[in-house]
């Protein structure tokens, strides 16, 4: 009999289970919004989870569908939550910038007592987020960023001679990752890393600088798990981060900052910004940003971004924005890993595009010739190469850091021109892979032609490191350290694709970013 009543219950609880699954499955249809038929508990995401496409193809798949019956929004479901995914300019531009507070938030829950490392104003929400990229903003002035530029071109001369010291061909992924870490140690941390070098040590920050974006589809399912089920998550205390990376990159900032405090010692860097204001915040003094900080030189969005957050520290701070030891190491390692990840990944489509587009190669070879004739090589001889910003662009066009934007509805919002409202808790997808892929937008999308960029193109539909107050808020350090580091190479260098590149390229399934199957294999040859 306990058996018997035992199955009925189970039986029950799957019948149950299954019958508000299906009724998630419709949320679209029963609010009278265009969408695309999903499927019980999966939702959209049975390619995915078949490992047949990766996130950025489920991501086109969709997007594709929608546009195909020329819908400026539709509905799709994540597993069981709902995502209305904006193909129209003009919304997604309300959606970012016009309208941002009703989607402030990226729609990734953070639980800072289960993991740490996690609580930086990539995923911080609210008024948390607000005022503490408020107290961070003054690191990406324009001032902060001359600051660099010698020690970037230091990096960039660097990895360049180090590439041209081996006679064999190089891999562009691995090889730009150890740039990217040389300069985030040097500019950021103060810390003498030198990736190249080779010692176990090194080798090891190098591994785990780059272990969280490694291709995993188990990396994905975390991140949707996440983003669909952020109580379910944080009952069986899910963390996104290995155990091995968060103990040694805790381990790592601790000791920097224990050390800088025993010796005295300060620096003009990212580390000592958040320390200096740990000191103001202690001493009850850290409402916001440094007073002198070059705000005149951010960009309009930052500018406003100032304003919006100047506003708030004269208002009731209902939550603790305290910038404590474990945010300094939280934002430490959004740096590090973050920035490992995204511009490596420009870098080695960059370096990529030079050598298979041999007439864009020579063209930036001239302009730089011509720039550089008799001139020193500083910050605005670099501001001077404007072919060199248009290929940046077109290469951030087909290879987007991040294929789809996520943004959170955080309070009820009526679609302009429509009577259907967005709920609070929906989440907005933004396809940047498909808008920047659209002949719509970019006629004749899959040929490379940097020209396309000599005017700006409309707003809303170019977003490589998002928009509005919710930007990628080191995309201007990342844009110059590209372009410090590609005018270097192309002053001495011919970039050249090496045989054991497989093409045509083809992209890894299981990955969440743009990786290249086999890697992309080249050479430099001096001029």
């Amino acid at each position: 009999m306990d058996w018997f009543l035992t199955s009925v219950l189970a039986t029950l609880i799957v019948a149950l289970v299954y019958w508000l699954s299906v009724r998630r499955a419709n949320y679209w249809r029963d609010r009278g919004f265009p969408h695309i038929k999903s499927a019980p508990i999966i939702g959209n995401c049975w390619g995915l989870l078949r490992g047949k496409q990766s996130f950025n193809d489920m991501t086109q798949h969709i997007y594709n569908q929608l546009k195909a019956r020329r819908l400026q929004f539709g509905g799709y479901m994540q597993f069981s939550r709902p995502m209305l995914m904006v193909l129209d300019p003009e919304l997604i531009n309300s959606i970012l910038i016009k309208d941002f507070a009703h989607f402030e938030d990226r729609g990734f829950a953070v639980n800072e007592k289960i993991e740490p490392l996690n609580a930086n104003i990539a995923n911080l929400s609210g008024q948390t987020w607000r005022v503490l990229r408020y107290k961070l903003l003054p690191t990406f002035t324009t001032g902060k960023l001359k600051s660099m530029f010698d020690q970037i071109v230091y990096c960039s001369d660097n990895i360049c001679d180090y590439v041209n010291s081996k006679s064999e061909p190089f891999e562009g992924k691995l090889t730009m990752q150890k740039f990217n870490l040389n300069v985030i140690g040097t500019v950021a941390f103060g810390l003498n890393v030198d990736a190249c070098r080779e010692d176990p040590e090194t080798e090891r920050f190098l591994k785990l600088s780059i272990k969280f974006f490694s291709p995993s589809l188990k990396t994905i399912l975390k991140i949707l798990l996440k983003m669909c089920f952020p109580k379910l998550a944080d009952m069986i205390r899910m963390k996104m981060i290995d155990k091995e990376v968060t103990d040694f990159f805790t381990d790592l900032v601790k000791d920097t900052i224990a050390q800088r405090k025993r010796s005295g010692q300060k620096r003009s860097d990212f580390l000592q910004l958040m320390l200096d204001l740990q000191e103001k915040d202690l001493a009850g003094s850290g409402s916001g940003a440094d007073k002198d900080a070059d705000k005149g030189e951010l960009e309009p969005e930052e500018k406003e971004m100032m304003i919006q957050a100047g506003q708030l520290q004269g208002s009731k701070v209902t939550i603790d924005t305290t910038m404590t030891e474990s945010r300094i190491v939280a934002h430490s390692f959004l740096f590090i890993a973050a920035g490992s990840e995204t511009t490596s990944n420009a870098l080695n489509f960059a370096l990529y595009r030079l050598a298979v587009e041999k007439e864009v190669q020579a063209e930036l070879h001239n302009e730089i010739d011509s720039i550089l004739d008799g001139q020193e090589f500083s910050y605005y001889t670099v501001k001077k190469m404007t072919y060199l910003d248009q290929f940046i662009n077109e290469v951030l066009r087909l290879y987007p850091p991040g294929g789809m934007l996520a943004r959170e509805c955080t309070k009820p919002y009526k679609i302009p021109g429509s009577e259907l409202v967005i709920e609070k808790g929906v989440m907005i997808a933004i396809p940047i892979l498909g808008l920047q892929n659209d002949p719509e937008y970019f006629p004749e999308p899959d040929k490379f032609n940097p020209s396309r960029f000599s005017s700006p193109p409309p707003k809303g539909i170019f977003l490589p490191f998002g928009d509005g107050p919710r930007n990628c808020i080191a995309n201007r350090l990342a844009l110059l350290e590209v372009k410090i580091f590609l005018a270097r190479l192309l002053m001495k260098y011919t970039v050249v694709l090496h045989e054991k590149t497989k093409m045509p390229l083809k992209m890894l399934s299981n990955a969440f970013f743009a990786t290249v199957e086999g890697g992309i294999w080249l050479q430099l040859q001096k001029r």
